[in-house]
């Protein structure tokens, strides 16, 4: 349609030109309804040769800090807009966001979410300077070490965040990482984003088992040991607090023998042992610790029942403070005496703290508090078998008959438990004959003894239980 308006204007140019050209006095003379319609296409050419393009982004960049899985960040956006029919809306900013302050040319102004993106509106053509503060995620104790969201395409976006870790491995599917500095709070990553402006950056902890920073730290240390024949298994409960600083890592002793079966807790990531005099285990957390974790460590170590048994357990760092309780179990078959305490305070059976006794649904047999390493020395000895009784008679009633000829009949009703047999041996009178017998209301023939001299013997009467 455009050629078509050209091509219509530049004949009529044409035929003027041709006709002025022609004419001696350099006038011309149309019809009035060719020159209104000569004007009219135009003015419509003039007014197609306006701009497609009402707007262009100049630069945009993003910086921000992603801690505890909460992003906090600024957008900084330069757009130049070069032509406006009435109000314009400019998308800038994923919508899923949470927005604060919002800056337009050093004005405060507010956005206005449209599906995906929030918009700014404008009325004329001007070069704006959009500065916006905006969150993203939610602050919790444990993360995913991933941010995403999506900015309008244009061209190339700078990017600047600053991540919780150290040594860690980070990738950005659309852009690419100029630069990764060590800080204090963390790593600080630049780079630059395509334009497709979506940012999805993640990473991974390179794990190095490098002592934690300095940071000070209180534990609460609760276990619970049980004695068995050969061996005394234990859970240590170590929750610690972060007074001072931030910690990637927990730094446990182990005394000698005890065997470390698996470690636990929402912030492990993985533990190692390292050998020595006074072996040491270093367990290693997904994410940097500024308040509180918990890790749970199960062990084992060797028992000797000839000789007193020495209660051993993980305890913390020599460098933290710590305190702590103790809970002994064991089966009923073993008779455990308590033959040492020493730095450990013995507890009655109603001071005994929840975090302990919610360890075992067993009574304990012995508990101790404790603020520093305590020494507990146990005797364990077995005791002695019991022969069971096979048979118990819980009830018995008997009644006896005597008939016109002499013949005593007798009925007798008993209640048993058998503990270890399914019959049940019973020796009746002299010249006593059995006639019938019933078990739980249904009949039974007990079995008749061979030997005329065990006439008076019931061998065996099955129970059937």
């Amino acid at each position: 349609m455009m050629h078509k308006k050209f091509l219509f204007v530049l004949f009529l140019v044409f035929f003027l030109q041709e006709t002025v050209c022609g004419a001696d006095n350099g006038s011309v003379k149309i019809p009035l309804s060719l020159w209104e319609q000569l004007q009219s296409e135009i003015r419509s050419v003039k007014q197609d040769e306006r701009p497609t393009l009402k707007f262009s982004t100049m630069r945009r960049s993003v910086r921000g800090e992603f801690r505890k899985g909460l992003f906090r960040g600024n957008l900084v956006t330069e757009i130049e807009v070069s032509d406006v029919r009435g109000h314009l809306r400019i998308p800038l900013l994923d919508s899923t966001a949470s927005l604060g302050k919002v800056m337009v040319n050093g004005e405060e102004t507010s956005l206005l979410r449209e599906a995906k993106m929030y918009t700014l509106g404008v009325n004329e053509p001007d070069i704006y300077i959009a500065d916006v503060e905006f969150f993203l995620g939610r602050e919790q104790d444990r993360f995913e070490r991933k941010l995403r969201f999506n900015l309008p395409e244009a061209g190339v976006t700078n990017i600047s965040v600053l991540v919780p870790e150290r040594e860690i491995e980070a990738k950005l599917p659309n852009g690419v990482f100029v630069s990764e500095s060590k800080t204090d709070d963390g790593t600080l990553l630049e780079g630059y984003l395509d334009a497709t402006g979506i940012l999805d950056l993640s990473w991974t902890r390179r794990v190095t088992h490098s002592a934690a920073e300095t940071a000070r730290t209180e534990v609460r240390l609760n276990t619970l040991c049980t004695v068995q024949e050969a061996i005394v298994s234990g859970l240590s409960v170590f929750d610690v607090d972060v007074l001072e600083g931030e910690t990637d890592r927990i730094d446990i002793r182990l005394p000698k023998e005890i065997e470390v079966i698996s470690v636990e807790g929402d912030a492990v990531l993985q533990w190692r042992i390292s050998p020595g005099e006074e072996s040491s285990l270093a367990v290693l957390l997904r994410y940097l610790v500024k308040d509180h974790t918990r890790v749970k460590v199960n062990f084992q170590f060797p028992a000797d029942e000839a000789k007193p048994i020495a209660i051993k357990m993980p305890m913390p760092d020599k460098s933290e403070l710590m305190s702590g309780t103790i809970g002994i179990q064991g089966p009923a078959g073993l008779d455990i005496k308590l033959e040492k305490v020493e730095t450990a305070k013995k507890l009655a059976l109603r001071d005994l703290p929840p975090d302990l006794t919610n360890l075992t649904p067993n009574p304990l047999l012995y508990a101790f508090s404790f603020d520093n390493i305590p020494e507990i020395r146990l005797t364990v000895k077995r005791h002695e078998e019991l022969q069971m009784v096979s048979t118990l008679i819980d009830d018995l009633q008997a009644s006896t008959v005597v008939i016109q000829d002499g013949t005593e009949i007798t009925k007798m009703k008993m209640r048993i438990r058998n503990n270890s047999r399914q019959y049940l041996r019973m020796e009746l009178l002299e010249n006593a004959r059995l006639t019938h017998s019933l078990i739980d209301g249904r009949p039974v023939r007990p079995p008749v003894p061979l030997l005329p001299e065990q006439a008076s013997v019931i061998p065996e009467t099955f129970l059937g239980r």
